[in-house]
């Protein structure tokens, strides 16, 4: 995790930096030296800040290529992504001052705080840390900048909204900064605190900000306490630990005046304090619903979560009734034995908790509080748990409509809604990370997909959302990600991993690789395009299609795309696909595949299926009309040759018969000599018929090929045999001896 304060953090920063050691950068470094460069070190401190996920000694051409393919930088930071495609071209022999002038002169802007003032004046209104001064708005607006590239660049959060880098800003305002004034000192302090804070997280590791600031800290008003320095003390003495009392400071305060009799109100000194003075705390509401405030208090969620979950509560609970989201119960096994993945119950009032059951933000009062309301209150939206034993025999999951968490433990959730296609996505998967592996966490994620897909045939795919706390490259990431149809869609959604889906699971091998080899010529967009929607085509229609053109297949594709305009509108957002399919026209697209290079790409999939030793494949292709050639033949495996009689008459119509029988028999001449005397020569005597040696073979193709140069009418070719016809057309116009380049068939003894 970086400090806050960190001098290469920002575009502005980087190119001060740069500027301030253009001397040092300019210096050629000796080669006799082991000490790399200035500028190699400044590009190894930029690696490691804004590319964690490549190995330290990736080189310069692969982090260009990281830039190039990283969208964490094209729509907040499109002048971070310039500087540091500018800075990893530079050799150290390229001219520094001509580099900085190319810095300096960056017209694109970074994501902008321009908005910093409102907040500030909003925020500072409801939580009345500070005097509503210029100075520390200004720090306020520096913060949240930072904070801002720590969400995107390094928590990867695909939030689009800008309200959570200030509320991140002024609540570390809140915990480290004195209300009454700033020093020079104040940005670094805030820095050095919030470093020890996520350090000693225990919580979410890859969203550590996230977890801190809107996940457990519930930030009070300062008007409703006394001692602010004594709660910051308690802040950064026990970090996360404290948030849960500090947003009771009132009552905790309230609770120690009372109870040690001449005490003005004040923050406990420790955290034993602050513990044994919770207990002593209630809810104040705790009788509108004692069973909810005793659920609550276990999962120690604050008193204003508790007040937001009761006013929700007063206008009826549950919401619905029913829904149209599968409920399917999944017993966990391998990996994720012991594990229970199920839906949550409709009337089960821990779906308004669930982020602070799972320490995620998915609870009434919470950052994502509308997911939560979206779950409970529309019918193609729902909430799915993750449940572990607590004791061995327990049994019962659900009680009286409740989850039985006497027996059981919830260790994480999913929001699941409906795709304007008909599809399942998981928005994203929130699991305490100590409770589950990713293994078994893919195990019973799989096995719920591939069950629901058995089960609802109109469901053609299950997806994950990829952010939140879903684990890094769970599974497969999906083509095209799945657009809620109900409901706001988080920015955990944005891009999605597939967990199942339905293409082909009823085509049988065959079939498989006859849809390989159609779409093999085409760019990928359009494969990977096609591969997409096929699942929502009637296999006959898919097939058949494929089989007499692609084009016919894309017009099925233009049917389903005017069928679902919505699907189609927001699948057809990938930049690529943009600008592979500027019109939109998918048959347009494909025609720009040259016939030329569709036939190529044929030859070269039975070519590289017979480098395979892929029978079957090869057995396939021949009976497409994939051109054939002698390099081909050479390839095919020998102990097939017996066996592929039928495909072998494929190839020798496509050859002249005489290079085509020499081909083969340089491939296997015993097999080859059972070939010629039972498929083709079925007028020689029965002592022919058994010849194997090699010699007495080689003998009997030279006195064929003679007999056939000149005698057109030799009883050995003069049959109804359509292939013995064929070759002595073909013989007319072909003098194996005259017109052969290769290695004379007398030669080979």
């Amino acid at each position: 995790m970086l400090y806050l304060n960190n001098p290469l953090l920002t575009s502005d920063k980087i190119i001060v930096y740069f500027e301030n050691n253009l001397e040092k950068l300019s210096a050629i470094s000796d080669q006799s030296s082991h000490t790399p460069s200035s500028l190699s070190q400044l590009k190894s401190k930029l690696k490691a800040i804004f590319f964690t996920q490549l190995n330290k000694k990736a080189t310069d051409d692969e982090v260009l290529q990281a830039i190039k393919t990283d969208m964490r930088f094209t729509a907040n930071y499109p002048k971070l992504k310039q500087i540091l495609k500018i800075i990893f071209t530079l050799k150290d022999t390229d001219d520094k001052k001509v580099a900085l002038e190319q810095l300096q002169s960056i017209q694109s802007i970074d994501w902008d705080p321009v908005n910093s003032a409102a907040q500030w004046a909003l925020l500072n209104q409801k939580y009345n840390y500070f005097d509503n001064t210029q100075e520390f708005c200004q720090f306020f607006t520096e913060l949240a900048e930072v904070c801002r590239i720590m969400i995107v660049l390094f928590e990867e959060n695909n939030t689009q909204e800008d309200t959570m880098a200030y509320e991140y800003a002024y609540k570390l305002m809140a915990l480290y900064i004195n209300g009454r004034q700033l020093n020079i000192e104040s940005f670094d302090t805030v820095a050095k605190e919030t470093y020890k804070l996520i350090a000693n997280n225990d919580g979410d590791k890859s969203h550590p900000l996230h977890h801190a600031l809107l996940v457990k800290l519930n930030l009070p008003s300062a008007n409703t306490f006394e001692d602010k320095a004594g709660w910051q003390a308690l802040v950064k003495s026990a970090g996360i630990n404290a948030f849960y009392f500090l947003a009771m400071a009132e009552k905790i305060e309230k609770k120690i005046a009372t109870k040690l009799e001449g005490s003005a109100p004040r923050a406990p000194k420790n955290m034993k304090e602050a513990k044994a003075i919770a207990a002593l705390c209630h809810y104040r509401r705790a009788s509108e619903d004692p069973d909810f405030a005793e659920l609550c208090h276990r999962y120690k969620v604050t008193e204003y979560r508790f007040n937001q979950c009761l006013d929700y509560i007063a206008s009826g609970f549950p919401k619905k009734e029913t829904d149209i989201i599968p409920d399917i119960q999944v017993i966990g096994e391998g990996p994720a034995e012991g594990l229970y993945w199920l839906k949550l119950p409709l009337a089960d009032k821990r779906a308004l908790i669930l982020g602070d059951i799972t320490d995620c933000c998915q609870s009434i009062g919470g950052h994502s509080a509308q997911c939560v309301k979206d779950a409970v209150t529309l019918a193609e939206n729902s909430l799915y748990v993750l449940i572990k034993k607590r004791r061995k025999g327990a049994h019962n999951l659900i009680v009286k409509g409740e989850v039985n968490d006497n027996d059981f433990k919830i260790i994480g959730q999913s929001y699941v809604w409906k795709s304007v296609s008909g599809n399942v996505c998981l928005d994203s998967i929130e699991c305490l990370s100590y409770e589950v592996s990713d293994e078994a966490l893919k195990s019973i994620l799989t096995n719920f997909s591939n069950t629901l897909l058995q089960l609802n045939p109109d469901i053609k795919y299950v997806t994950l959302g990829c952010g939140g706390k879903t684990p890094v490259n769970l599974f497969d990431n999906a083509f095209l990600a799945e657009k809620i149809k109900l409901g706001y869609q988080y920015g955990d959604s944005n891009t999605q991993y597939c967990i199942a889906k339905t293409p082909y699971d009823n085509f049988n091998q065959d079939e498989r690789i006859m849809v390989e080899y159609l779409l093999e010529p085409y760019p990928k967009n359009i494969r990977d395009l096609v591969n997409h929607f096929s699942c929502y085509i009637d296999k006959t229609t898919f097939f058949i299609a494929q089989l007499e053109n692609i084009e016919s297949f894309i017009e099925q594709l233009n049917i389903l795309r005017t069928k679902y305009p919505e699907l189609a509108e927001s699948y057809l957002l990938d930049s690529d696909l943009e600008e592979l399919l500027s019109n939109k026209d998918l048959i347009t697209a494909i025609q720009k595949t040259p016939i030329e290079q569709r036939a190529l790409t044929k030859e070269k999939m039975l070519e590289d299926a017979c480098k395979n030793n892929d029978r079957k494949k090869v057995d396939l292709l021949l009976q497409l009309d994939v051109p054939i050639t002698e390099s081909l033949i050479k390839k095919i495996n020998p102990l097939w040759v017996s066996k592929l009689i039928p495909s072998i008459e494929a190839i020798l119509e496509k050859l002249q018969y005489v290079e085509g029988i020499h081909l083969l028999y340089e491939i296997n001449r015993k097999k080859l000599s059972e070939l010629i005397l039972s498929s083709f020569i079925e007028e020689v005597d029965s002592e022919s018929r058994d010849i194997i040696d090699e010699n007495k073979l080689t003998t009997y193709i030279k006195n064929t090929l003679h007999k056939i140069n000149e005698e057109k009418n030799s009883p050995i070719i003069n049959t109804t045999n359509k292939f013995k016809i064929r070759f002595f057309e073909l013989k007319e116009s072909y003098n194996p001896i005259a017109d052969y380049t290769g290695p004379s068939i007398y030669e080979l003894d």
